[in-house]
């Protein structure tokens, strides 16, 4: 894409940017604490360096949450970055989604797409419960 394409579409830039960064902090600071009961900030940071950038920024920042690493937060990014990345990360999913968007329209892939987010926070936010349950 070429800067003069960027530049002219500007506006809608910015408020794809507001967005997102908005969904970050949202999942960051409201999900956060119900997925991760224990060391919710130290796991959640990792999270959201994650989905500002890449991978590393997730490790970065849960490092400096915790560095002396007590929470086990940059431990479990990590295991969970193995299963993670070869699907979503830039992998299966990714690479298909553009023909499955031509294949059934892009409204249904966003249909789809948001259905299978809520399903997953309601499964994150169940799990998170049920873990405390258990350590009580």
């Amino acid at each position: 894409m070429s800067l003069a394409t960027i530049g002219s579409n500007v506006p809608a830039v910015v408020v794809l940017t507001v967005i997102g960064v908005g969904w970050s902090v949202f999942g960051m600071l409201v999900l956060g604490p119900r997925i991760h009961r224990r060391n919710w900030l130290e796991h959640s940071l990792a999270d959201f360096g994650q989905s500002q950038g890449n991978v590393a920024t997730g490790f970065v920042l849960a490092d400096m949450a915790d560095p002396k690493r007590q929470s086990q937060a940059a431990t479990s990014y990590g295991y969970k970055q193995l299963t993670y990345e070869p699907i979503l990360g830039g992998g299966l999913l990714t690479a298909l989604s553009v023909p499955i968007i031509m294949a059934i329209g892009s409204l249904t892939f966003a249909i789809i797409s948001a259905v299978m987010t809520v399903l997953l926070i309601v499964w994150g936010v169940r799990r998170g419960r049920s873990r405390d349950a258990a350590v009580s």
